[in-house]
Parts: C-alpha cells; structure tokens; sequence
C-alpha cells in the first residue's frame, strides 16, 4: 500500500502579521516535501527555484521556476519536489483572509471581478499569460515595499486585479473541494479524516467511517458535506486518484498495482474515476507526463509562456551555437569579410549598410537548435511562418509560433532555441545602429506581438534572389525598403492618437523618478486600467513591466559605456537600493551587473567563451557586429 496515513491532510495554522492584512513570506528549503494541507487563508505563490508536483484538490501536474497559483481559503493543496531535482528551492508566498476587508469590501463595483476570481480560486488557479509575467514582477515590489504599509496594500490588489483580467489562467482541480479549519486538526472532522486516511481501501463504507464517528449514518452524510461542500464518496475518491496522479507521476508501477494501492478493488472502476476527475485515462495521463518531462515543459501547459524548469535568463550563462542537423539559412548579409561559416552562403549587399542591417535571412531550425549570446551588441526581429521556437525576453521564455514576431533590442540577454517536432521557420532582420541614426526599436515598440510574416518573408526572398542575380540597385532598394518598411511597421504600431510614445518617451527620460501605475496612467491622462490595457494591446506586456524593461535597456548602455559606480548606475535608473537593482538586473539580464560589466570590457572573449557543438554547425559567432542564429 501507499503510505497514505503519512499523506493524510492537516490544518496549516498561518503566522498572522500584527502589523499589516496580509503576509508575504520566502522559503528557502532543500525541497518540498509532501505537506497535504489547507488554511482559511488565500494563497498566492510564485515559484522562484524548484520544480516538482503541485497537489490542489483533484490536480496533480508537473510546476517549475517561475509557477504562480491562486488558491481560495481552505483548499487543499501542496508542493512536492522531484526525487531527481536538483536540491535548493525558493517560493515566495502571500496569504490573506478576504474577510478581514470586509464583506462591503469585497461587494464595491470596482472589485467584483476579483471577489468573482476569489470564489473561482477555490479550485485553484494556475496563472498564465502575461499576467504570469506581471504577477512575477509585481513580486519584487511587494519585497521592496514595507510590511503594513498602503503602498504593498495596494500591489496585493494589483496583483489579484491582474490575474482576474486574464484569459490565461488554468482551473486546477474539477471541484471545489474544500476543509473546514473549524476543527483543525482535532475535533470530529479532524477524527473523520484521520479515520479514512488511516483505513483507506476498497472495503472502507460511509458507514463504517459513521459508526468510528459514533454519529448515524444520516447526520454523518449531513457533517461530512457541510464540513467540505461535497460527500463522503466524492472525497474518497478524490484523495484515491490524488494518491494515484503521484503513484503515475514518481514510480514505474504497473497502472493495475496502482490501482490496488490506491484503494480501488477493481482496475475498471479506477480507469472510470480517473476518467470523471482527470478527464484522460491513467495510461494517457503517464504518457503525457513523460512527454513533458523529456521535453522539460509542464504537465498540462497551456498558453504560450508555460516555462521549462530553472529556465530563466540566470540559467544560461555562456554563450552558445548549436545548428541542430538538417538547419538550413538563405539570406543576405553586408560585408564580404565574414569568419562564420553559415553566413558565408548567404548573398553579399552593401546596400544594408544604409539601414543599418548586418544581415537578414529566413531559417529552418531543427532542434535542438539554440543560440546564446550573453553580450548582445545588435538588434534583432524576428517574425515565425512555421513550427514553434523559445525566445528569451525579459529574463523569461516566450514561445514564438505563426503569426508572431519579436523584437529585441541590443544590450540584452538573447537566447533562442527551436522546440522538439516541425522545424522551426523565421524570417530575421538583424540591426547594428550605425553612428549618428537613431535606433531601430525604441520606448513604445513591443516585444512580442501579433504580426502577419508572409510579406516579411517574400521580401527577404525577393531580396536574396536578386543579390544573388544581377544585384541591380533598383530592384535592391525596391526589397529593402519593403523589407525595412515591415519591420518599422511592427516596430512602431502604435496610432497617432495613441499616448503610449509620448508616455514612455517621458519616461526614458525621468527613470531615476518614483513610477507607479497611478503616476503613469496621470502622466498619459487616462485611467490605470486604460493604460494597462493599451499597454497589452500595443506592447504586449503590462506597464510596470514595461518600466522594467527601460530602466534594464537603460542599465546596460550605462554599464557598458561609462565607468560610473554601481549604486550611481542603479540611482540613474530608479533604485536606491543597490542590491535590489542587483537582483532585478539578474532576473531580467541573466547576470550581475558587475559581471554585465566585465562581459561588455571584454573581460569574456568569444575565443573563451563555452560553446556547444552538434549537428552540421559549431562555433560562435564572432564579431560585435554579429548574431548568430
């Protein structure tokens, strides 16, 4: 048998905060361990480092680095880490009782989309999207503001405001199913429970459990259901499937043996259980799992920021070039001298020079394809026509498929990898400003966004069919100016009425001032949740996030180019305090700013940089000049 009485669920008692509403607690543990539990609190949790099994309800799937669930008050739930994971793991997690604002509270028109989020959370929530990233960020102010001050106060609202907006978030188990905290982890229900999970089996009757109970069957069916909002057989097996999701997930057991050592006596009423609270078989489910562990991806992903475990900008740390075998690149490049043997194919044409284009292509990548580039000098759009890819932006991966493009620009961590399956299909232009233009992305231009690449595509075709022919200038200029005319177009979509270019100009040039959202949204004359809105709309990503990334932008140009200490660089771009400009520089850049610093003087060379060989290509590029993809 499982050793279920070890697993049986328990009321958490949370430390209170006497001088604020609401807790923000950090664990730093080896691992997870498997504590089945529930508390009156509500719960939101971001997984910084780890990855393992998230257990809420009926839900059992896969979570690593970057996992933020909402869980409502009461619902049973737990983290357990992988026997193979490797030891070290951090989460930061808040807890708050919605009553203690108040029911009127929680009934003002302003807040009946949270209220509504709060009742659905008692099936669990996990957040995806690009509320996921914004949640992640808005972590780090709530760490910098101080306990029981308005200002936290009003980030926890943010924060829960943001994840009732999405579209993205994925309900965890199939049913609410609560415990009551009312008799902790004594009292009747508290005996119940022990009972069951202590005698758990194929045999094991309502009846039996209401006669330990020394309770008729009748008023032990009317406790049961009041104390959890479900009945005594729905529980049962909820907590059999739960014990076999693990079972599934951790061992190599036969499905048959599991379903014996979970509790149910015959293996067709296990596959129908498991079917009704799962929704896939229990051979289905395990192959699932496997997959994604191969892949390195959750259980269950949805959406296209679901991310791969301890797979943040921190984690890759040298530069990198693996051509995966059958990779294939045609393009265009600007200058006849060139070291790296895939760009030697492509077609020569001065005539970049004018737009500052080092060189443009359209690829084929097959995994496991992937680029690193630890010290980016270029700027780089990409836009995909075929299969799926993973960008690095913002120091979290986003996953670029059809009718997607990207925009980086320099001085940022890159990485770019091809996923397992269809090959995956870009059409790139790659930037290097020249001196005295302006550069090719700018404050308001998005990161990632919806954008048709076919025209993008047929140009660059167009383009390097012609250089490889006669090259006639007219015709070059013609597939340039288309060319650059697309990427101008997504690099600045925003309308003329538009008050984000303006707003965020402003921004770029006041980024040692305090900025909240309530400043922004004045400083462009709308409302807060206007201003979020347009934000997602024209550049895909919130505005807080937004103010994140220019105050990065801006760091590592300071880094790189001028010799100014440390704490004035984190000064000049809105920190006053050094070491949280440190580890905001590491989540978002990949690595310390002192060592952003040596990387930039040169400290690294290329030469000595680590490298990966596989397939029909190895070597990183060289050159400031260059990206290699």
């Amino acid at each position: 048998m499982l050793p279920i009485k070890s697993r049986s669920i328990h009321y958490e008692a949370v430390p209170a905060n006497a001088t604020a509403s609401f807790t923000l607690r950090e664990f730093d543990w080896p691992s997870f361990p498997f504590n089945w539990h529930y508390h009156p609190e509500v719960e939101l949790t971001l997984i910084v480092r780890g990855r393992g099994i998230r257990f809420v309800g009926d839900s059992a799937e896969e979570f690593s680095a970057g996992d933020v669930c909402l869980l409502g008050a009461n619902t049973p739930h737990c983290w357990a880490s992988h026997k193979d994971a490797e030891p070290g793991v951090r989460s930061l997690v808040v807890h708050f009782r919605p009553e203690a604002w108040g029911q009127d509270f929680w009934n003002l028109p302003e807040l009946r989309d949270m209220a509504r989020l709060l009742t659905a959370a008692r099936r669990g929530l996990a957040v995806g999207g690009a509320a996921r990233r914004e949640v992640e960020q808005l972590f780090v102010v709530l760490q910098q503001q101080p306990p029981g001050s308005l200002p936290r106060l009003d980030t926890l609202l943010e924060m829960l405001y943001c994840i009732a907006q999405s579209r993205d978030n994925q309900l965890l188990a199939a049913a609410a199913g609560e415990a009551t905290p009312a008799a902790g982890a004594s009292g009747k229900l508290g005996e119940i429970l022990g009972y069951i999970h202590a005698h758990l089996g194929p045999d094991l009757t309502q009846h039996e459990v209401a006669k330990a109970a020394h309770l008729s069957p009748a008023a032990f069916s009317q406790f049961f259901r009041r104390s959890l909002g479900t009945n005594y057989v729905h529980y049962v097996n909820e907590f059999k499937i739960s014990n076999a999701c693990r079972a599934l997930l951790d061992t190599d057991q036969p499905i048959t043996e599991i379903a014996y050592n979970s509790g149910f006596n015959n293996i067709s009423h296990f596959n129908a259980q498991f079917q009704r609270f799962r929704h896939v078989s229990p051979r289905a489910f395990r192959r699932q799992t496997q997959a994604a562990k191969r892949a390195g991806g959750p259980v269950g992903a949805r959406g296209t920021d679901a991310p791969t475990p301890e797979r943040t900008a921190a984690a890759v740390q040298r530069d990198v070039t693996v051509h995966g075998r059958g990779t294939q690149f045609e393009g265009v490049r600007v200058g006849t001298e060139e070291p790296r043997p895939w760009l030697k194919r492509y077609g020569v044409c001065p005539a970049l020079a004018r737009y500052g284009i080092v060189h443009a292509g359209l690829a084929e990548a097959h995994a496991p394809y992937q680029i690193v580039r630890t010290n980016q000098t270029t700027s780089y759009f990409l836009a995909c026509f075929g299969g799926c890819g993973q960008v690095l932006v913002d120091g979290r991966w986003r996953t670029i498929r059809p009718g997607l493009a990207c925009l980086l620009p320099a001085h940022v961590h890159n990485a770019f990898e091809a996923l397992a399956g269809e090959p995956w299909r870009f059409a790139y232009v790659c930037y290097q400003k020249p001196a005295g233009q302006p550069t090719k992305t700018s404050a308001s231009s998005p990161v990632v966004a919806e954008f048709n690449p076919e025209p993008l595509r047929l140009a660059i075709q167009g383009l390097t069919a012609e250089c490889r022919s006669r090259a006639r200038p007219a015709q070059v200029d013609h597939w340039l100016e288309l060319v650059q005319g697309y990427e101008q177009a997504f690099a600045q979509p925003c309308p003329q009425d538009s008050p984000l270019p303006a707003l965020w100009q402003e921004v770029a040039g006041r980024l040692q001032e305090v900025w909240s959202l309530e400043v922004l949204a004045q400083a462009a004359g709308c409302s807060s949740e206007s201003l979020r809105r347009l934000c997602f709309r024209e550049l895909g990503r919130s505005p807080m996030q937004q103010l994140t990334h220019l105050r990065m932008h801006r760091a590592t140009k300071l880094l790189a180019t001028t010799e100014l200490r440390l704490s004035a660089v984190a000064l000049a771009v809105g920190y006053a305090d050094p070491l949280a400009f440190s580890n905001a520089f590491k989540a978002n850049v990949g690595c310390r700013p002192s060592e952003y610093r040596q990387r930039a003087a040169g400290g690294e060379t290329g030469a000595g940089r680590g490298r990966l060989r596989d397939g029909i290509e190895g070597g990183a590029g060289a050159g400031s000049g260059g990206h290699g993809c």
